[in-house]
């Protein structure tokens, strides 16, 4: 009498078609809360309910708070966090906090969230393919009125991508992300727009001859992990070709991490330099 509960239902009733197959059951938590306990702050109870997502950390990279939920095991509850009302970046790492599997903006303060007490869930599947193509890994909000739940959107970052390599062998190329063709025949002296790049985790970037049929056909892999909101301007330099060019300056990727989709005055234009010519 008088205590207040946050059941979760969660599991698999399937005889098969689920890989690892952990039973349904259902989750209680006897410490529930209405509302955040001190003025000011959002209070987060967080449920691990993912069931092929093994034992993680999360982390707090905006602040950063660091680690603030350590060896997070399938069904446990992690205690009402008491956050001051604020935009956070949450990083799913694995247990060791080695590897980020997921990066996700949480904008409490964006959402009007103060004040408030909240669940925010593991939900889904790491491995949709082992699990009858359910639904994918995310975290998702359960606010204290009810309803459908908030899905907490995935760290994102922009970034201007500029082909600058004045290499006749590399005109055109070909870009991948993560394995995947972002760019096709992307020409010298060419700028994409500003576009959205996963930030958090560890993105591949690979930069292959135009006539690639896959990223296996890549000369030049790089490696980055962009900070969410922020943006960047990345310059493809430098020579490719073993002969024909005095200096050949190595083919590189040149990233500006404060970059600007407009002037930060109005009125003004903001001008930002590079210098690629290799033999000035």
């Amino acid at each position: 009498s008088g205590s207040k509960y946050v059941i979760v239902a969660n599991g698999i009733v399937s005889g098969s078609g689920y890989d690892p197959a952990t039973p349904f059951n259902l989750h209680v938590y006897d410490m529930a809360r209405e509302m955040a306990s001190g003025n000011g702050n959002t209070d987060v109870l967080v449920f691990h309910g993912s069931t092929d997502a093994p034992t993680v950390d999360v982390y707090e990279a905006a602040g950063p708070a660091g680690t603030i939920i350590d060896d997070f095991m399938y069904g446990d509850f992690n205690g009402y966090l008491e956050l001051p009302t604020a935009d956070y970046v949450l990083e799913v790492q694995d247990e060791t906090g080695a590897v980020t599997v997921a990066s996700y903006d949480a904008p409490l303060q964006t959402l009007g969230l103060e004040n408030q007490a909240l669940v925010v869930l593991a939900s889904g599947f790491l491995n949709p393919a082992n699990n009858s193509n359910g639904a994918e890994f995310g975290l998702y909000v359960a606010l204290a009125s009810g309803g459908e739940l908030i899905a907490l959107p995935k760290s994102m970052a922009k970034a201007q991508v500029i082909h600058n390599s004045a290499d006749a062998a590399a005109e055109n190329v070909d870009v991948y992300l993560d394995g995947e063709l972002l760019l096709n025949d992307f020409a010298f002296r060419s700028a994409t727009p500003f576009v959205d790049l996963p930030a958090g985790v560890e993105i591949e970037v690979a930069i292959a001859p135009s006539t690639s049929m896959s990223v296996d056909d890549a000369i030049a892999t790089y490696n980055y992990q962009l900070a969410s909101g922020s943006k960047y301007v990345i310059v493809a330099n430098g020579i490719v070709s073993g002969s024909g060019y005095d200096p050949a300056t190595p083919f590189n990727l040149h990233v500006y991490d404060m970059g600007q989709e407009e002037a930060a005055t109005n009125g003004n234009t903001d001008v930002l330099v590079f210098h690629g010519s290799t033999d000035a």
